[in-house]
């Protein structure tokens, strides 16, 4: 918990993000004012205002939360030795003995990881994930914490989420192992933007869907580049023929929906009118 509340402290991109959200809702839900009678309108207006800055504030305390485990996992990729050398084995799509493209439909936007991530590894990480996911206390928000060395979806935890649904719904993460985040041209936005950027990238809100159902109906993906200068060899992730430093990505989904659902904001605007 120490740790975590240093790593928040010392990455002031979380309080912008989460200042931005807050402006965002403060606007919105002062504009409700506009159905108010005009006999009650400095009155109903002063309501507005005091909860637009609650449910603003809540919302930034609680994406804080979201957020921090980005950083916490960066902290683990750093120290530990286990992760250093992911980047290097899986390499850039078509280099010479770089991870493979998977067969089939999907080689244009997954690499196939088979064997690459050791069981030792995988359950170092899970270990790890698990912990930073317990202390973030966001049941049902934070729905998967990720690595993705050289841009590629390694490691996912939980795999199979069952702990953050209800109603026999689940988030099987399995497909996702081997995305090419650079290399999928419906994800590659945000792939691009993240690589320079000094703090975090989100993109959303999207939709998570598995067979029939909306598992998440209403999903922000947050991502951190792990930048690591100095490391020798080099790590180099390049984008737009500029060349970056960088181990790869720290991605957590978060379910807004479950987040505005736990603010009850919209029952608190219907009891104060």
């Amino acid at each position: 918990t120490a740790h975590t509340f240093w790593v928040a402290c010392t990455n002031p991109s979380i309080l912008l993000a989460t200042l931005l959200v807050f402006a965002i809702f403060c606007a919105a839900t002062v504009s409700l004012v506009v159905k108010f009678t005009d006999d009650e309108e400095d009155a109903r207006l002063a309501v507005a205002r005091e909860l637009a800055e609650e449910t603003g504030l809540f919302f930034s305390r609680e994406l804080d939360k979201a957020l921090v485990p980005l950083f916490t996992l960066s902290q683990f990729v750093h120290q530990l030795p286990a992760f250093a050398d992911l980047p290097r084995i899986i390499g850039d799509r078509g280099d010479p003995g770089a991870v493979p493209p998977e067969d089939g439909p999907r080689a244009g936007s997954h690499r196939n990881m088979t064997g690459v991530v050791s069981p030792e590894l995988w359950n170092q990480f899970n270990t790890i994930a698990a912990g930073i996911k317990t202390s973030a206390d966001m049941e049902g928000v934070l729905v998967s914490i990720q690595l993705a060395p050289q841009a590629v979806l390694s490691m996912i935890y939980p795999l199979i989420n069952t702990e953050d649904f209800e109603d026999g719904l689940f988030l099987d993460s399995n497909g996702a192992i081997g995305h090419d985040l650079l290399n999928d041209p419906d994800r590659v936005a945000i792939a691009r933007a993240t690589v320079p950027a000094s703090g975090v990238v989100i993109a959303g809100p999207l939709t998570l869907i598995q067979g029939d159902f909306q598992v998440v109906r209403e999903c922000f993906i947050a991502r951190l580049a792990i930048n690591m200068p100095g490391a020798a060899p080099p790590y180099d992730i390049t984008v737009d023929g500029i060349s970056y430093e960088s181990w790869g990505f720290a991605v957590v989904l978060i379910n807004w929906e479950a987040l505005k659902d736990r603010s009850n904001m919209y029952e608190r605007f219907h009891q104060r009118g």
